[in-house]
């Protein structure tokens, strides 16, 4: 009984060091990316991160031009359709 409760306290202490230590490094990232935005650049905030953040600007834009376009198809389509 005894050595099933050591067995399970080591356990127990080793899946709860790395979730510690992630935390750790969460924060330390965290004062890093606070520290870049932090910096004048002449770039604006939502395209400090670089590739990704244009990539989902790029992206953002496409699917409101495609929604657009759509929506007014429908609204033209639905004007000068043919009545029965």
């Amino acid at each position: 009984m005894m050595s099933k409760m050591l067995a399970l306290h080591a356990i127990s202490k080793q899946a709860t060091k790395p979730v510690f230590q992630q935390t750790i490094i969460k924060r330390f990232l965290k004062k890093e990316v606070q520290q870049r935005y932090a910096q004048d650049e002449n770039i604006p905030v939502h395209l400090k991160r670089g590739f990704s953040d244009k990539a989902l600007l790029f992206l953002t834009a496409a699917l409101t031009a495609v929604g657009v376009v759509s929506g007014m198809y429908t609204l033209i389509g639905m004007a000068f359709s043919s009545k029965k």
